[in-house]
Order: structure tokens, then sequence, then C-alpha cells
């Protein structure tokens, strides 16, 4: 008797998480959307994001190409003992080398961490913000005006969340 009662509980326990994990997805999602925009605001918001997520797909491209940093160090030429430099010009694009030996036979290391190429992503965005194409809504008679732009860059395992904290005035 006591295992035909712990099996009915455990069907009950199972549908009751299921139930507050959609709840939860729920609540997340809709609190990632901004329904407090006007109607006729929303195709200046979706071009904004639009924007927003095209610079972070360059950053993220850049940083995996370039060794995972966006803005590189100057360019150090190797010598005749150490003919390397810290750069590999890969068909046009530098690579950073992460271990390399400078002219000067000095061993260096520069592996970037998670905490740079997330700094270096925000940089990337906050800067290429103010150049999204704004242009048909200023034909439209839209006035638009940023004030501060202050973004943030979180890299998980399988996705980089990007923040933008923005005074878009429309």
């Amino acid at each position: 008797m006591l295992i035909k009662n712990r099996g009915q509980a455990s069907i009950y326990i199972i549908i009751a998480i299921v139930i507050v994990a959609l709840v939860a997805v729920i609540f997340f999602i809709s609190k990632g959307t901004n329904e407090n925009i006007p109607a006729e605001f929303v195709a200046v918001y979706d071009n904004y994001i639009s924007c927003i997520e095209s610079y972070t797909h360059e950053a993220i491209d850049i940083a995996g190409t370039q060794g995972g940093k966006i803005y590189l160090d100057a360019y150090a030429p190797g010598s005749d003992y150490a003919p390397f430099s810290n750069h590999l010009n890969f068909f046009g694009i530098p690579v950073a080398y992460w271990y390399y030996q400078t002219a000067n036979g000095m061993i260096r290391e520069e592996i970037p961490t998670k905490e740079i190429i997330e700094k270096d992503i925000s940089q990337y965005v906050s800067e290429r913000i103010p150049s999204c194409d704004f242009e048909s809504f200023y034909a439209e008679g839209y006035d638009l005006s940023f004030r501060t732009i202050d973004v943030s860059a979180e890299i998980k395992d399988d996705e980089v969340f990007v923040k933008v904290i923005s005074d878009l005035t429309v």
C-alpha cells in the first residue's frame, strides 16, 4: 500500500514542478519584453534592437577570428633571433598570439580572459550604437537622440548576453 501511495505522490510532484517551471518561463519572457512602448515607436525600438544585435554579432565574430581579442595590442615586430611578432597576419586578419617570444627574447603569455573579452564586446557595441541607421525614421519626421549608453556583456557556455542601458528619446 505504501508503494502505491508513493507512486501517486511522485506524479503530483512532477506535475507541480512542470507547472512551476512553465510559470517561471512565462514570467521571464514577459519581463524581457518592453510592453510600455507606444505602438508608433515599436518600429524604432525594433530597429534599435536589431542594430544592437548586429553589432554584438560583429564583435563576437571579430573576437573569434582575432584570437579572442577585438582590440589588439600594438604590433611588436620580431628580430633575427626571434622572427615572430605578437600577431599572425592570416589573410589580412591579424590574429594575436597567446604565447610568443619578444624581439629581446622575453617570453610573453597573453591569453585573453573571459572578463577581457566581455569588456571588449561591451566597448565595441557601445562605440557603435550611435552609428545605428535611423535615417528612414528621420525622413518620417522622428527626432531621435541618445544621452547615455551603458553596455555590459556576459559570456555563458553557448550564449552571449548584452545588456544596453540607454536613454533613447524619440
